[in-house]
């Protein structure tokens, strides 16, 4: 029987438990623990999240932000080797400064459009964090499906987010 281990985040006013054996990954780090629009992990879901076979925007667009994210007196949680500067104010991850689609970036482990797993997604920035892939909060991202048509993916749909266990109903759609 798969260990059980507690997320610590609620959902629907449940805490919400995941098998750790189930999760699949590949490389030297754990997976990702991508979190839906609540907060919430998405791994109630029967499938894994889009996001784990994809990372295309990853290796696709610049990974920027204010510098002090990238600096641990300031309270920044991205490590400082990882980075590079752009301007006085603003770094970017190694790797995503060159043109579109020719930069990874270099957090980023795994085959874009296979498996994939962000090194450091605990830590990782604003800019990662608020990108939205195509339909998880209820509406298109047309950076993401950008990416994704780079690489030969198609865009992701609503379904690549409905929850089809009973227990767990798909999150309300926003207007």
């Amino acid at each position: 029987m798969p260990s059980i281990v507690p997320s610590g985040r609620t959902r629907h006013k449940r805490t919400v438990n995941f098998p750790i054996d189930e999760i699949p990954f590949s490389g030297k780090n754990p997976p990702p623990r991508l979190v839906g629009p609540t907060g919430a992990p998405d791994i109630h879901m029967n499938k894994p999240h889009p996001c784990l076979s994809c990372g295309a925007c990853c290796a696709f667009y610049r990974v920027s932000f204010y510098w002090t994210e990238a600096d641990p007196f300031n309270g920044g949680t991205i490590p400082q080797e990882l980075v590079q500067q752009l301007t006085p104010h603003r770094v970017a991850m190694k790797g995503t400064t060159g043109k579109a689609g020719k930069s990874r970036c270099i957090a980023l482990d795994g085959e874009v459009g296979k498996s994939v797993g962000c090194s450091i997604y605990d830590k990782r920035g604003t800019t990662c964090r608020d990108f939205a892939p195509s339909w998880e909060s209820g509406r298109p991202n047309e950076s993401c499906d950008k990416a994704r048509a780079f690489y030969g993916m198609t865009p992701l749909t609503p379904e690549d987010f409905e929850a089809p266990d009973p227990q767990f109903p798909p999150l309300p759609r926003t207007a």
